[in-house]
């Protein structure tokens, strides 16, 4: 049996207050998704929406990239498995 697993994340930009955005976190398995906050909060002109990450070697820059980085080490690498 084959199963995926997919992670995304992404600015809810519909909650937006004074330039700042919260992150959202998205996984898939199996077609079943479940969204989570994140809790923290990113400048929305440094959020690179296709990569999923922050752009720029800034303090706030690298502390999301972390954030984001250390969740995908939870949920592992690979986005299809077996």
């Amino acid at each position: 049996m084959r199963c995926t697993f997919k992670t995304v994340f992404y600015v809810n930009g519909s909650k937006e207050r004074n330039g700042i955005v919260p992150i959202m976190g998205r996984v898939t398995i199996n077609g079943t998704i479940a969204q989570f906050s994140c809790k923290q909060n990113v400048t929305k002109a440094i959020w690179d929406a296709k990569g999923n990450r922050a752009i720029g070697k800034s303090k706030e820059a690298k502390e999301v990239n972390l954030l984001t980085a250390i969740v995908l080490q939870l949920y592992g690498g690979t986005n299809t498995f077996s």
